[in-house]
């Protein structure tokens, strides 16, 4: 249901230290905008690629998914 470009970057989020529940949550998040907002799917996947190349943003989300737990 997702492009590869979707898939290659829910495939690197384990190696930077998202849980399997994390990234599958994501996956199913990217599902449905895709599904509801396919005309800006493509920026919304650039944002969220670029989000996951700064080390800063990553830390960031890694600690509001631990304090969800």
């Amino acid at each position: 249901m997702l492009p590869d470009r979707a898939c290659a970057v829910l495939d690197r989020m384990p190696g930077l230290g998202f849980s399997p529940d994390f990234v599958a949550a994501q996956r199913e998040a990217l599902v449905l905008a895709r599904a509801l907002v396919p005309e800006g799917f493509a920026g919304f996947l650039a944002q969220f690629e670029k989000g996951l190349d700064d080390p800063e943003y990553v830390d960031l989300v890694r600690c509001g998914q631990e304090a969800e737990t």
